[in-house]
Parts: C-alpha cells; sequence; structure tokens
C-alpha cells in the first residue's frame, strides 16, 4: 500500500460524529435518510467559479459544508465523515491489467477552523482529501482494521457524494430519457 494510513489524518479517528438525535447505533435500514440536492446549470456555474476564486474543487466545497454544519449541529471542532471517491491510482502494482469501477468510500477527519480563514482551511482539507485518495482503493474494511476505533464505533455514520457525471445520453435517444435513466441502486 503507498504510504500508510497509520500517517494520514484517518489514523487519528478514534469515533464518528453522529448526526443528533442518532447518538448510539447506526442506523441501518428503512432508519436510514438520504438527502440529494441538484444543481441547475447557472447554479453549477456560480458553485464551480467559487470554489475557482477559493483554489478549491466544488467537491471540496461540499464536503467543507457539510463539515461545517455536522460540527455545527453536534458542538464539535472535530468530526468526522466518509466521502466517496472513484478513480485509479497509478502507483498501484498492476493497475493497468485491472478491469472495472473503482469507486470506494473513505473516512474524512477534519479539525473545523477557529483562527484559520476559511479559505485556507478549505486548501488544507482539499491537499487532506487529495493525500487520502491513495487509499481509494483499499477495502473500507482493512482501513477500519487499521484505525484504533473504541469497541463499537464505525468509521463514519454519514457519508456526503460528490457527483459531476456529465449528461450524455446521445441525442438519438433522447426521446426514451425517462425509459432509460439509471438511478441508484441499493
Amino acid at each position: 500500500m503507498p504510504g500508510t494510513i497509520e500517517a494520514s489524518a484517518m489514523r487519528r479517528i478514534r469515533m464518528p460524529t453522529p448526526l443528533p438525535g442518532r447518538r448510539g447505533a447506526p442506523a441501518t435500514g428503512a432508519d436510514r435518510e438520504q438527502f440529494a440536492l441538484e444543481l441547475d446549470a447557472d447554479e453549477t456555474a456560480a458553485v464551480a467559479s467559487f470554489a475557482r476564486r477559493g483554489h478549491v474543487t466544488p467537491a471540496t466545497l461540499l464536503a467543507g459544508a457539510w463539515a461545517l454544519v455536522l460540527g455545527g449541529a453536534v458542538g464539535r471542532d472535530d468530526v468526522v465523515f466518509a466521502t466517496t471517491v472513484s478513480g485509479r491510482p497509478e502507483d498501484l502494482d498492476d493497475v493497468d491489467r485491472m478491469t472495472g469501477l473503482f469507486i470506494n468510500t473513505l473516512p474524512v477527519r477534519t479539525t473545523l477552523p477557529r483562527d484559520v480563514p476559511a479559505g485556507a482551511w478549505l486548501r488544507g482539507l482539499q491537499a487532506a482529501l487529495a493525500d487520502d485518495r491513495r487509499y481509494g482503493y483499499v477495502p473500507l474494511a482493512e482501513i477500519a482494521r487499521r484505525v484504533p476505533l473504541a469497541p463499537g464505533a464505525h468509521l463514519a455514520e454519514t457519508i456526503v457524494v460528490f457527483e459531476n457525471a456529465p449528461d450524455i445520453l446521445p441525442p438519438e435517444l433522447e426521446d426514451y430519457r425517462d425509459v432509460l435513466q439509471v438511478t441508484s441502486v441499493p
């Protein structure tokens, strides 16, 4: 494994950050909730422009916003949540001979800014997220084994998913858009 989990911020995770009212066991099955926000073209352009001015990605803005909301909701400066990553690390042995998607969930640990300007904090968060992407191919169960969690704790109780896939339906299939739409698979 390139680098070591022990050297990343993941190593310092002891307990996940629960949502208010969710203390105890994480939600399962019907208890789980999902919130989705889709931006139109103008909103997407505004977010992208704001991110560019701050020298971060829109995904980092979303992760930072969730960290602030989560920390404010539970009254903590140190928060843990999960995010999805995709991609193929170039330093993974034989990666050029592997097929399929490389999508994984990774825990994110961050300390909320007190005396740090928001832009500097977001750039630091982006650097940490980029650094932890090197573990994107490591199964979450393996990461959990390497992180000294408190007994019975999970790595994270909330997850942030940022999707930026373009609408790629070919024009000749536009009449079938409602039939061909792919949605989440549980």
